[in-house]
């Protein structure tokens, strides 16, 4: 970590020497997990992660579409027909 970023905070000469390194905490605090929090897992399954489509199938651009009426179809072979005289 830069010098100057390490020893410019509030709590910088607590936590970090003149040369910037970290300095050894005796009264280091643990922790301990808390038990109503969710584990990673049930993280995963939350709805703001899962509300996007599993689906990994690339969308369909309205030329690649099948025509599905008779009438597209005649379109598209009128199209094609004038493609070949140009």
């Amino acid at each position: 970590m830069p010098r100057k970023i390490a020893l410019g905070g509030r709590y910088s000469r607590d936590l970090f020497n003149r040369h910037g390194d970290l300095r050894h905490i005796r009264r280091l605090r643990f922790w301990p997990m808390n038990k109503k929090r969710s584990s990673v897992s049930q993280c995963l399954l939350h709805a703001w992660i899962n509300s996007a489509p599993r689906s990994l199938e690339p969308s369909l651009s309205p030329q690649d579409q099948k025509p599905e009426t008779q009438l597209d179809r005649e379109k598209e072979e009128i199209k094609r027909g004038a493609r070949s005289c140009v």
